[in-house]
């Protein structure tokens, strides 16, 4: 659900104006599946979370920085990666 292409594909259900509103309400209007431990795609992306966990984890959090900005920062982190790239990618495949 946290992959860029879930906001882009939600975005034409959120409110107008702001990048990224309401995209809590409207999240649940994509097909996103239940997940399925048999299924090998839901497995890899389960594995894919856990590394990009850890890959944000090793960003210094500034706590000067409005949460916003920190949040960018790590999504700008992981979406640089090939995890957080195959994660895009996979989840496209699953709800577009």
């Amino acid at each position: 659900m946290n992959a860029p292409v879930t906001t882009e594909l939600a975005r034409p259900f959120m409110s107008y104006g702001k990048d990224e509103r309401d995209i809590h309400k409207h999240v649940w209007e994509l097909p996103i599946p239940t997940f399925d431990e048999a299924n090998v795609v839901h497995l890899r992306l389960a594995v894919l979370g856990a590394a990009a966990e850890r890959i944000a984890a090793t960003l210094t959090i500034n706590p000067d920085l409005h949460f916003s900005a920190t949040r960018r920062h790590i999504r700008q982190l992981i979406e640089a990666t090939p995890e957080g790239r195959e994660i895009n990618d996979i989840v496209y495949e699953l709800i577009s």
